[in-house]
């Protein structure tokens, strides 16, 4: 008996349901056949007279809306800028050591790379030296011992 109880309670519920969402179907057809028949708004007149009383639409809403603002005294007017102020204040010193620091970085590593080229010329410099060095000498060497058999060979001739 329990079961049947909940059945008709669910089958009642979801009729209750369905019924509700008819309701409001319908109540949202008679609403856009309303505004279908209903005159358009703004139609009347030539552009300019429509534009002449959209603008004076404009000018006496944004009166009502000034209104409307609750304006700050002046010590809270004085408060807020000098907190604008410190807080500019504050950025703009945080920006300048964040500059100051990037660029002084860049510059050490342009020294850097200086220094590093000074190096490998130097480093060239002497290397060609040393060849030219080892070059001259082996030449005089073989300048040396050319002429050492050449005047061991004569000398064997003679």
């Amino acid at each position: 008996m329990a079961d049947e109880k909940k059945k008709v309670d669910k089958t009642s519920e979801k009729e209750a349901a369905k019924a509700k969402k008819k309701a409001a179907e319908a109540l949202i057809k008679e609403k856009r056949k309303e505004l279908k028949k209903a005159p358009k708004e703004g139609k009347e007149g030539n552009v300019l007279q429509r534009a002449a009383k959209a603008i004076a639409k404009f000018f006496k809403d944004f009166r009502g809306t000034v209104k409307k603002i609750i304006w700050p005294d002046r010590k809270s007017v004085i408060k807020n800028t000098l907190v604008v102020f410190a807080v500019v204040i504050v950025v703009g010193i945080g920006v300048w050591v964040v500059d100051f620091a990037l660029s002084e970085s860049v510059k050490l590593v342009g020294r850097a790379a200086e220094a590093i080229q000074q190096d490998r010329e130097e480093t060239e410099e002497e290397t060609t030296k040393a060849e030219t060095t080892t070059k001259s000498q082996t030449e005089a060497e073989t300048t040396t011992s050319a002429a050492d058999e050449t005047g061991t060979t004569e000398g064997t001739t003679a």
